[in-house]
C-alpha cells in the first residue's frame, strides 16, 4: 500500500467513509495515469549452422559426411567439415546429451 493510499484510507475512516472505496479510487487513478506497455513481440529463433548441426547430429542414421552435405546445402556460405560436426557432437556429449555414436567400419577411411 502506498503512503498516499494509506493516508487517504485513514482520512476516510476519520470522516466516516469506507476506506476500501477510497483506496480503490486512488488505485484506479494511479492505474489510469500509468502508461500501458505493449508486450515485446516474440521472434522465432533463427536457424543457425550450429543449431542445425546439433539437430542433425541426433539422427543416428546420418553420417557426419551426410550432415556436412545437408548443412552446405542449406547454408551456401557454410564451411562445415566432418571435424566441425564431430566437435559439436563431442561438446554435446560433454554437456551430458546422449548423442548417437557413429563408428567407422574397418578399412573405411575418413
Amino acid at each position: 500500500m502506498s503512503k498516499k493510499t494509506f493516508t487517504d484510507a485513514v482520512s476516510a475512516v476519520l470522516h466516516g467513509q469506507d476506506p476500501d472505496q477510497v483506496a480503490d479510487k486512488v488505485l484506479a487513478e494511479v492505474a489510469a495515469s500509468a502508461e500501458v506497455q505493449k508486450p515485446a513481440e516474440v521472434k522465432e529463433p533463427r536457424m543457425t549452422i550450429g543449431s542445425a548441426v546439433t539437430e542433425l547430429v541426433m539422427d543416428a542414421t546420418l553420417s557426419y559426411d551426410a550432415i556436412v552435405q545437408i548443412i552446405r546445402g542449406k547454408f551456401t556460405d557454410a564451411q562445415t567439415s566432418r571435424r566441425s560436426v564431430a566437435s559439436v557432437a563431442a561438446r554435446l556429449r560433454k554437456e551430458g546429451v546422449e548423442v548417437p555414436l557413429r563408428r567407422q567400419q574397418k578399412g573405411e577411411t575418413a
